[in-house]
């Protein structure tokens, strides 16, 4: 073989033909080794597997337990080699150095799991409680917290033990483990073991069941991550974040963070496989830290989590709005007679600048995290369930914690309206102009906001709050009137009064409020958030920063 290649290359003017022909034949056989497996007729790399990655934290007294998680989990990858699943497995023992201080050992253990990037925490106890086990649990409470996972499971093996037989050693490892049941029990993240038998039957039946939701979270999301051991970075908020929140350029963005130009255009561009699964460029951990820092978003912000509230809110705005102007620039007014103006609520009456809803404030008031709020919404997003279903749950939850019309008023006084507002409405009022709100907002709150400004109104379209006789909330009567709702209440009014479309103008300031284009009403955007204010397609109009309303007057004629 080695004197025909030498022949080959004693003809000079065949030197580069030979060199074509032997690197196509060499990548024709590494492809043939690197693509191995089909998957819903998509073609994959065999070592660029989706990983779930379990997080084990135990004490030295565990090691019999420790070995029969990692056979489950050798199992389970064995059962899943020709997939595109399978399962890393990081255990603090193994994975860190263990000739850091103790300070330095807890950093490096913190670094190796890696909450934030996890999906399911293991920890076992039986006779001892390492000093660090505590804050590696709350650690990945604090995270959950924040994005849903990782799934936490404690399990307490049962000690025999008898407390008079026990040296002083064991009696403060005994109540260290007692202090750690106390706290985390009534967090339902808890189980007792006690034989082998049972142990193994409950931690495969455990670890199966978590690998099961997440093959089916990953299937049903279409997205495929090529090589999870690597950092991908979220493209749709990576461009939310970039030109809605804080409208730079990527020219100014790449100023700030020494990334080039270059580099984020490719971070903001999706990949899309033939079959239309979504690839996510890869980041390095450096680019991913510089950019969340730059655009003021927390640790993990920018990375693929799976579970993520306002996904698809950055989905649609990306969609929507890619290769648009997205400047920060004030649209030239465009005046017109309009016989009606429709108002948002939230965010264009009241409170431009906050960063709760109503909504968001109601769930706050009574002693809700609002991740049970946001999943209620992710939900009706994924039309799982219906407006009304969504404001039947919202009930249910809100009558547990015994609301009544004192916690309405008190999210009411927490409100502030817009400067200018009542100056404004009248102005319009005695021009001749009808007035209304159509709002996902809460009537009865809109109505305590507003106070004597209500008068200038025809009509207020938003969710019903119903008390019986000791002010106790019954119910909650849904708008038909939100989201894409929201064209259509543009249609009937304008059915109604035998007014044209075009002679009415909304003004509104978010994602919700986008779809009110459908009814051919003049749509003006103000304050945007989670939309496109530029997308010409959606807002006729843009106010970027609105301070007072009387600003709108400029596209009215009087």
């Amino acid at each position: 073989m080695f004197h025909i290649f030498w022949y080959k290359c004693l003809n000079l003017k065949r030197i580069w033909a030979c060199f074509l022909y032997d690197t196509f034949a060499w990548l024709m056989i590494l492809k043939k080794h690197k693509y191995t497996n089909m998957h819903k007729g998509e073609l994959r790399m065999a070592h660029e597997k989706i990983m779930m990655r379990i997080l084990l934290s135990s004490p030295s007294d565990m090691d019999q337990e420790r070995a029969l998680i990692t056979s489950i989990v050798d199992e389970i990858n064995a059962t899943n080699k020709e997939t595109p699943y399978g399962i890393e497995l990081y255990k603090w023992e193994t994975d860190t150095d263990p000739s850091l201080t103790l300070e330095d050992g807890q950093k490096s253990i913190d670094e190796t799991f890696d909450y934030i990037h996890s999906d399911l925490l293991i920890g076992m106890f039986f006779k001892r409680a390492g000093l660090g086990t505590k804050h590696e649990i709350d650690e990945a409470i604090k995270i959950k917290k924040q994005y849903g996972f990782p799934e936490i499971k404690l399990y307490f093996k049962k000690v025999t033990t008898k407390l008079g037989e026990a040296t002083a050693e064991e009696v403060e490892n005994f109540r260290r483990i007692e202090e750690l049941k106390d706290l985390y029990y009534p967090q339902g993240i808890c189980r007792e073991l006690k034989d082998m038998d049972g142990i193994e039957k409950e931690f495969r039946k455990h670890i199966q069941r978590a690998f099961d939701n997440f093959k089916r979270l990953y299937a049903k999301s279409n997205t495929y991550i090529p090589d999870v051991n690597n950092n991908h970075i979220n493209s749709y908020k990576l461009f939310y974040f970039r030109t809605a929140a804080k409208k730079l350029t990527i020219k100014e963005l790449s100023k700030e963070t020494g990334i080039s130009v270059a580099k984020i255009r490719k971070y903001e561009k999706m990949i899309y496989s033939q079959n239309n699964v979504k690839i996510y460029p890869q980041c390095t951990y450096n680019d991913l830290k510089k950019l969340e820092n730059a655009l003021g978003i927390g640790i993990g912000g920018l990375s693929i989590k799976k579970s993520d509230k306002e996904l698809e809110m950055h989905y649609d705005y990306y969609r929507s709005s890619k290769g648009l102007n997205t400047g920060n620039k004030i649209s030239v007014a465009s005046k017109a007679k309009y016989k009606i103006v429709i108002f948002d609520f939230d965010g264009t009456l009241a409170d431009p600048n906050s960063s709760k809803t109503t909504w968001q404030r109601l769930w706050v008031n009574l002693g809700y995290d609002l991740d049970i709020c946001k999943n209620l919404h992710s939900r009706f997003d994924k039309k799982e369930i219906t407006h009304q279903e969504w404001c039947d749950l919202t009930a249910q939850h809100f009558v547990t914690r015994g609301m009544n019309k004192n916690n309405l008023m008190a999210v009411a006084d927490g409100i502030t309206k817009i400067d200018g507002l009542h100056e404004t409405l009248k102005k319009l009022y005695e021009s001749g102009i009808q007035l209304y709100i159509v709002s996902g907002s809460v009537k009865e709150i809109i109505d305590e906001v507003l106070g004597d400004d209500a008068k200038f109104f025809n009509d207020i379209s938003a969710n019903r709050f119903i008390f019986n006789e000791d002010e106790q909330l019954v119910r909650i009567e849904g708008t038909d009137f939100d989201f894409e709702g929201k064209a259509e209440y543009v249609r009937k009014l304008s059915d109604k009064l035998a007014i044209p479309a075009k002679e009415i103008l909304f003004v509104g300031n978010s994602f919700n409020d986008a779809h009110v284009y459908k009814s051919g009403a003049r749509t003006l955007c103000v304050n945007p958030t989670l939309t496109n204010s530029h997308n010409r397609k959606y807002w006729h109009d843009t106010i970027d920063e609105m301070k007072n309303l009387a600003e709108i007057l400029k596209y009215c004629e009087l």
